[in-house]
């Protein structure tokens, strides 16, 4: 996997040693899907939710559920606060023309009487591959954030 800058791919020569650019099409994929994904998760539409995934797709890490269990997993949290996932810090990586990988940090927050608080903020990794339905998720993987998160790719 490689990763671009958003300055690298308008500027070639900003690109690290080995590091291979990715369209602008192929960025603006990455992250329209993830902002798909928040979306159905806030609106807690498992179905949504689940389309967004590969048959085989599946949520690892802090939380594990498979794509068929998307429905069922995502109607559990009916009851639970109103959620607004932001995400920021995007980095897309190319594995080549079907394959991107887009890490970022995810807030998300509990909206009190219109006061927000984060409840948690996450390190998200997802596979992506190239389907005959477009971009898809194939593994979001959900790790805790910490300040002393030094973790390299």
């Amino acid at each position: 996997m490689v990763a671009v800058s958003s300055s690298a791919s308008m500027n070639p020569s900003a690109l690290t040693l080995g590091e291979t650019p990715i369209s602008a099409d192929q960025r603006l994929a990455a992250m329209e899907l993830v902002a798909r994904f928040e979306q159905a998760v806030d609106r807690r539409d498992g179905a949504a939710l689940a389309s967004l995934f590969t048959e085989d797709g599946c949520i690892t890490g802090l939380m594990q559920a498979r794509r068929t269990d998307l429905v069922d997993f995502v109607h559990v949290d009916r009851g639970g606060p109103p959620l607004a996932h932001l995400t920021a810090n995007h980095v897309v990586y190319s594995d080549g023309p079907d394959v991107m990988q887009i890490d970022y940090v995810l807030l998300v927050l509990a909206l009190d009487e219109g006061a927000p608080r984060i409840l948690r903020i996450n390190r998200i990794t997802d596979d992506l591959v190239s389907t005959q339905h477009g971009w898809q998720v194939r593994r979001h993987d959900v790790k805790p954030f910490s300040a002393d998160d030094t973790e390299t790719r």
